[in-house]
């Protein structure tokens, strides 16, 4: 077996199935009671943005100024380089950053299922460990009706509070936030879970991102083309179209900047508590990239590259960029044992392990695989209301479409519903990647295998060529598949009205 500092780099023991899972981690659970550490813990406030692309911050390399907020307390902390999310779906990668469990391990494996009734969560964990547990997330269709609401003292969603259109923007979610910790004394150490939605679709920002002047924008498009593997011939060949969809999307990117600016403010002037903050996304976009708008149906690495910086208000950290990968599943051990309660270990069945030693040392730094999962397809769903294979893309061309809001929604909108049509690719998916290759395995099409050092926009499919590399990811890969298939259970499905709603916002076919 593949180690990592002599430790399995996904620590699953093949010998566990689901109810010793279960057990195992109540158990655990349990003795933080007495074991966690109590000297003055920080508060940790946990912030995952849907649907955030990694490449589209500041801090990774972006072209605009989306993010000064973000790259800030990247410059001041630490950041993930090659962050990988556990799916392409919002709650198949919730589900793993609360748990430390692959989506096959927790039960949740798409949007619309449950997870699994004995995994226990991280503020499962913290709640009985003397941490107050509070949650605002802006999505009602997705958390609660898949049991992440479990552990946290307060959990308000959009349903909570009355709103029918089950949605809040990043600004709503955080003034509810602010609102509530303003009235929570600091006698207890705090775990907050914020969750911002505005980078989804359909990218209707207050503010569109847009450019200072022509050359500018004549510059962005090149560097999308040049640097972001966009593909001008999905827009038509129209760079309007492009700025349309990107404009778009990074003017919700920065409303998330600036809403999390505002919470951090706030909480640094209510709380006396040191806090540890971790900021990430649940999954990337496709925008375009392999022909694919949406989010979901792909591992490609726009997909699941997603941002992940750590950042401490009492500058326990060195500041730093790792290049060492992480995972989505990594988040779960590294906020118990930043609560001093440490789970882990070479035993330890989960898939992560704590970053804390990353955090704290540069020697640690190795190499290491990341796993992610997709959903399985069966067969395309039937046509129905708002998934119509036959629908035009037609719209104004040129400046006609970009000063027009009316045509730029219309577009985006036509986006969305045809590719809600194509929302398929039959069978289920695996990738594992390193800094340099990606491998992807398709249960019913060709695999993809990917040296990203010399093909970055992941076009060129190098499966089958037996290279040292490729062998060695699939050999990874087999054992990982050997432990998922030990832990696999029947899906629990949400109720009939709750997929009715994630059907109507695309989630599900």
């Amino acid at each position: 077996m593949v180690t990592d500092n002599n430790r399995p780099i996904f620590m699953l023991m093949t010998t566990l199935n689901v109810g010793v899972l279960a057990a195992a981690l109540l158990a655990i659970a349990c003795g933080t009671l007495v074991s966690c550490k109590t000297d003055v813990r920080p508060d940790l406030v946990l912030v995952t943005v849907d649907t955030f692309r990694a490449d589209h911050l500041g801090c990774y390399g972006y072209f605009r100024n989306t993010t000064p907020f973000l790259d800030s307390l990247a410059n001041d902390g630490i950041i993930f380089e090659n962050a990988i999310a556990a799916s392409s779906t919002t709650v198949p990668s919730h589900a793993t950053i609360l748990s430390g469990l692959h989506p096959s391990q927790h039960g949740a494996r798409t949007n619309g299922e449950l997870v699994r009734s004995g995994v226990r969560t991280v503020a499962e964990i913290l709640s009985v460990s003397g941490y107050q547990t509070a949650a605002f997330v802006s999505t009602s269709a997705n958390f609660r009706p898949a049991g992440l609401d479990r552990g946290f003292h307060c959990f308000e969603d959009p349903g909570s509070q009355g709103d029918k259109t089950g949605i809040f923007a990043a600004r709503t979610t955080v003034d509810r936030a602010i609102e509530w910790v303003s009235r929570e004394e600091d006698d207890q150490p705090l775990f907050l879970w914020i969750h911002l939605w505005d980078p989804h679709t359909p990218y209707q920002p207050e503010q569109m991102f847009t450019d200072r002047n022509e050359t500018e924008a004549e510059q962005f498009v090149e560097f999308m083309l040049r640097e972001r593997c966009a593909d001008l011939g999905f827009f038509d060949g129209d760079p309007w179209k492009l700025r349309t969809v990107m404009d778009a999307y990074d003017g919700e990117v920065k409303a998330v900047d600036d809403a999390v600016r505002d919470l951090f403010d706030h909480i640094g002037k209510l709380r006396r508590r040191p806090a540890v903050w971790v900021v990430t996304g649940d999954h990337g976009e496709g925008l375009g990239n392999h022909d694919w708008f949406l989010h979901g149906r792909y591992l490609y690495r726009e997909q699941l590259h997603v941002p992940l910086i750590v950042h401490a208000t009492d500058d326990r950290f060195p500041c730093s960029r790792i290049s060492t990968p992480a995972a989505h599943s990594d988040i779960f051990p590294t906020l118990l044992e930043l609560a001093g309660c440490p789970v882990g270990g070479s035993s330890d069945y989960r898939a992560g392990r704590s970053l804390l030693p990353l955090l704290m040392t540069e020697s640690q730094r190795d190499h290491r695989l990341t796993f992610s999962e997709r959903r399985r397809f069966g067969r395309p769903p039937a046509r129905g209301p708002g998934h119509d294979p036959e629908i035009s893309v037609e719209s104004p061309v040129g400046r006609e479409l970009y000063d027009s809001e009316d045509q730029r929604q219309a577009y985006v909108a036509r986006l969305i519903r045809r590719h809600l049509a194509d929302n398929f690719e039959i069978g289920q998916a695996f990738a594992v990647t390193d800094e340099r290759y990606t491998l992807i395995h398709r249960t019913e099409l060709e695999d993809l295998f990917f040296d990203r050092s010399l093909d970055p926009c992941e076009r060129h499919n190098l499966s089958g060529t037996n290279s040292v590399a490729e062998n060695r990811f699939r050999e990874r890969l087999a054992e990982i598949l050997t432990v998922l298939a030990e832990s696999a259970q029947d899906a629990e499905l949400a109720d009939p009205e709750v997929l009715e709603q994630l059907r109507s916002l695309g989630y599900v076919p």
